[in-house]
């Protein structure tokens, strides 16, 4: 546990108390239904995610064996070392293994690293037998898994 303070040109935030952990994964969502539906993309770039789930954004379902980039958050140290108060000059691969279950099925992984401050870029492939619909997907790193609710839409 450790104390945190904010400090702006405002002043000081009230001090509140954080659990400091290796892995904490979990995945950018769109701010839509709920929060639940993962950002990711093809490799033309269109974005996977139910039809006509953002306004203005040209969505569809992710096909099985489909190769897709998504980001995340808290999946840990890098090699080489990504310091946190320096801005991330080169990606840098995740130290420790990263997976992706999409229905509970290991999806396979292309690539896994720190490209940004607190930002992850993951390139894997939809498993070949994920069934059609909104599937439940989950990143874990050293045991840990992201979060449940959130999802990729699968066509087949």
């Amino acid at each position: 546990q450790v104390s945190v303070v904010v400090t702006n040109s405002i002043g000081l935030s009230e001090a509140l108390t954080a659990t400091v952990q290796r892995f904490a994964p979990g995945a950018f969502v769109f701010d839509t239904e709920g929060g639940k539906h993962v950002i990711a993309h093809a490799v033309d770039g269109i974005f996977l995610a139910k039809a006509n789930l953002v306004t203005g954004l040209p969505t569809r379902p992710a096909r099985p064996e489909e190769t897709f980039t998504m980001y995340a958050t808290g999946l840990g140290a890098t090699d080489p070392a990504t310091p946190s108060d320096r801005v991330i000059a080169a990606p840098a691969l995740t130290r420790d293994r990263v997976t992706v279950r999409i229905a509970n099925m290991r999806a396979e992984m292309l690539w896994a690293g720190k490209v940004g401050s607190g930002l992850y870029q993951i390139n894997a492939r939809v498993p070949a037998a994920a069934p059609a619909g909104e599937q439940p997907l989950v990143v874990e790193v050293g045991g840990v898994a992201s979060p449940a609710g959130t999802v990729m839409t699968i066509q087949r």
